[in-house]
């Protein structure tokens, strides 16, 4: 029997997002998507291009995002 651990997708921030367009972007909810990164609200306005995120597990698969 296969004891399975669900892995994490995670997500990469680009130049000009917000907490808000990537949960919209990928159909979660924002307080999801700042719970899995130990985001509380004071700090919602402090993420940074190059920042990784971990999506809730549930999430859908984030697009891929291309690296220079």
């Amino acid at each position: 029997m296969s004891s399975a651990v669900p892995t994490a997708a995670t997500y990469e921030i680009r130049a000009g997002d917000t907490l808000v367009a990537i949960a919209s972007r990928l159909g979660i909810r924002v307080e999801d998507l700042m719970r899995a990164n130990n985001i509380n609200a004071n700090d919602a306005f402090t993420i940074q291009p190059g920042q990784t995120l971990l999506l809730p597990v549930d999430a859908p698969e984030a697009e891929p995002t291309a690296t220079a």
